[in-house]
């Protein structure tokens, strides 16, 4: 009897397990804040980024936490599919400042919103309160806005700050044959949005595979993808293609996906302040300051995304500014953007390389005379197939009122050498070489489906898709000078200098 009592219990636990499971929660996202940024999708206004342990919740993956600023900030979820219940984790930093808290959502693309709950919180407790808020809309795109206002309150201390913010899906429908996210070599795909189905996306220079997942809204709904066949090939061997059948097979929907390989290492514009804020990981700042307050007449240069940028502060040596690169191996050109606040006729700015193990090594020194309160563009040509490390040092009078600013960063990648190195030597002649107006081209046995010709600087001047072994380039529109024809295809990649007369 004992036994058969014991066999329904188990079973009983099983059926209860099995169950749960079958119904476990699922989410659309458990955010807990790896950077001090905006996660991929999410936007905001008026809102600063803290790491310290006593803002922090620190629940889910990441250490920071977002802390509004006075007096009116909004913090935006990234759209989701069907809203359920919102989570998240709340600390009153100042209870005096007359802090508002609103939970908005808005299904007409951000355009108007709809408050859902107002001061959830206990705003006499000092301590971390876990707050839960019922959104419960099944539309398509649903946009969640943490709306706080106040009458007054300091940036530095903040009202509030909020972490570990999860938000549950709605049960989709069976004829659901959406996406919630697109993910590429492991990295979210920043620029998806629920109702766009085809994007255009640029990798990092040195891309030689690229590999796409994605998740379907509804877990039950059937993904194939079609990869990229070759990431320098023509447009449709850079396409990938990801159709979604909903579970009952009723509906069929694409996604496609154009990528290029950026001819860049990096294009940087400025976009995270702060002090001694290096732009990529691996970078090394010191002395120095991320602002959006440009001391400079025509402000953010602004040829590439981010509305700040970077400031050489210290003049002592013993506190002298710099900026150290990461190690990049096949660099081209290196180039950016300078100008001076308050120049005295003293500032210079330091520029050295360090090739592969080597030491340092100056490669060039700007001064007063070609330093003014405009900006100036200045561009070194690295050209290293070996690693080389990049580091700026300014020089200016010791406690004085100079700094020197610098805006969009770029290092192209060397034209000669290809990101994806499978060539052996293949025998392309071309000829004549000089040229003047025509060149012919002879790929002997190797199968190419792409020529790309790049100058010196690493710009692509010239693209032509190719279907035969021997074809002719007219190259009459470029400029005297040294370029790289660059072969691409299913031998590989296969580059070889040229000389236009």
């Amino acid at each position: 009897m004992k036994k058969q009592l014991l066999t329904i219990a188990t079973m009983f636990t099983f059926m209860l397990f099995a169950g749960w499971t079958a119904h476990a929660q699922e989410y659309h996202f458990q955010e807990g804040f790896a950077t001090n940024d905006f996660p991929p999708g999410w936007s905001g206004i008026e809102i600063a980024w803290s790491s310290s342990s006593t803002n922090a919740h620190n629940e889910f993956a990441g250490d920071y936490c977002a802390k509004p600023r006075p007096t009116d900030a909004e913090l935006v979820t990234k759209p989701v599919n069907g809203a359920g219940k919102l989570s998240f984790w709340l600390k009153v930093k100042d209870n005096t400042a007359g802090g508002v808290l609103e939970i908005d959502k808005s299904t007409d693309g951000m355009e108007n919103w709809t408050t859902v709950a107002t001061d959830p919180q206990d705003n006499e407790n000092a301590e971390f309160q876990f707050i839960e808020v019922d959104i419960d809309d099944a539309s398509t795109e649903v946009y969640i806005r943490f709306h706080q206002t106040s009458t007054g309150g300091s940036s530095s201390t903040g009202i509030f700050t909020i972490d570990d913010i999860s938000l549950t899906k709605l049960p989709p429908s069976a004829d659901d044959a959406t996406l919630t996210g697109i993910i590429i070599n492991g990295e979210p795909l920043a620029t998806f949005a629920l109702s766009t189905n085809d994007y255009t996306v640029e990798l990092p220079y040195g891309a030689d595979e690229i590999v796409v997942e994605a998740t379907p809204n509804n877990s039950n709904a059937t993904v194939n993808i079609t990869q990229v066949s070759n990431p320098y090939g023509s447009e449709a061997e850079r396409t990938a293609t990801v159709s979604v059948t909903s579970e009952d097979e009723s509906v069929t929907q694409d996604y496609t996906i154009v990528f290029t390989v950026s001819a860049y290492h990096f294009k940087e514009g400025f976009s995270a302040t702060g002090e001694s804020v290096a732009p990529f990981p691996g970078w090394i700042a010191g002395f120095t300051y991320v602002s959006t307050n440009i001391a400079i007449a025509s402000g953010n240069h602004g040829e590439y995304p981010g509305d700040a940028a970077f400031k050489f502060i210290r003049g002592q040596e013993d506190k002298a500014g710099y900026l150290i690169t990461s190690k990049y191996t096949n660099a081209g050109t290196l180039s950016f953007w300078l100008a001076v606040e308050a120049a005295d006729g003293s500032e210079t700015l330091k520029v050295e390389q360090k090739v592969g193990f080597g030491l340092n090594e100056k490669v060039a020194e700007y001064t007063s005379s070609e330093l003014t309160d405009e900006w100036q563009y200045f561009s070194i040509d690295i050209m290293e197939e070996d690693s080389v490390q990049i580091t700026f040092t300014p020089s200016m009078t010791t406690d004085g009122d100079v700094r020197i600013w610098m805006d969009d960063m770029a290092l192209s990648g060397s034209p000669v050498v290809s990101a994806k190195e499978l060539i052996s030597k293949a025998d392309i002649r071309l000829y004549p070489n000089p040229a003047s107006d025509y060149l012919r081209v002879d790929m002997g046995k190797a199968n190419f489906s792409q020529v790309n010709i790049f100058s010196v600087s690493g710009q692509n001047v010239f693209s032509k898709s190719i279907d035969e072994n021997e074809f002719t380039l007219d190259i009459s529109s470029l400029k005297t000078g040294i370029y790289f024809a660059r072969f691409s295809g299913i031998s590989g990649t296969h580059a070889i200098k040229l000389v236009k007369q």
